[in-house]
């Protein structure tokens, strides 16, 4: 449990502000493209762990984020050939309708990532964002995550401090149903 949110959103706010910066980054080592991943990973736990602890609006918690999805193309997604998305996936046919994904499934994709993989922009300088999908999810999908997308869910959840609190005993469960609101 979270018992103050302040210092894990300070600190969602600080990786977000580490991570806008990668959009513009012309010089890449392994070590750069380690920090980026490790940044998502840990602010992709902070969200869900200040989502779980009721840290956040019902707002936030609702919140939609945008991917794009690339279907299979047959071939099984394994320990071996994970790396090879443009053999697994189909990557000139993406999913032509817009695709929104809930904050907690893009969380749990990213933190159960079993495809994690940077995209870099046309010009080859910068950071665009990730194709990735979950240990469940690499038979069905990739996700193409932008690091737009993902800097908009930091500071969602790092900027979000509900000011209403309610709170009802739910005996189906034997805890409390909470929901929060923020007067944005």
């Amino acid at each position: 449990m979270i018992v103050e949110s302040f210092y894990w959103k300070l600190e969602l706010l600080r990786q977000a502000k580490f991570l806008a910066k990668k959009k513009r980054q012309k010089n890449w080592r392994e070590a750069s493209f380690s920090a980026c991943e490790k940044s998502i990973m840990i602010g992709f736990y902070a969200v869900r762990k200040l989502v779980e602890a009721e840290k956040v609006s019902d707002q936030t918690k609702k919140m939609s984020v945008h991917v794009c999805e690339h279907p299979p193309t047959g071939k099984p997604v394994t320990m071996l050939n994970w790396h090879k998305v443009d053999e697994l996936f189909d990557l000139e046919n993406p999913n032509e309708n817009p695709i929104t994904w809930s904050l907690m499934e893009i969380a749990n994709q990213v933190i159960h990532s079993f495809i994690f993989i940077p995209v870099m922009a046309d010009n080859g300088k910068g950071l665009e964002g990730f194709f990735l999908a979950s240990d469940r999810q690499r038979h069905k999908c990739l996700l193409f995550l932008s690091l737009d997308e993902i800097l908009k869910c930091f500071a969602k959840v790092g900027g979000d401090y509900p000011d209403k609190v309610h709170m009802t005993f739910n005996p189906a469960t034997g805890d409390y149903d909470v929901f929060s609101r923020s007067s944005e």
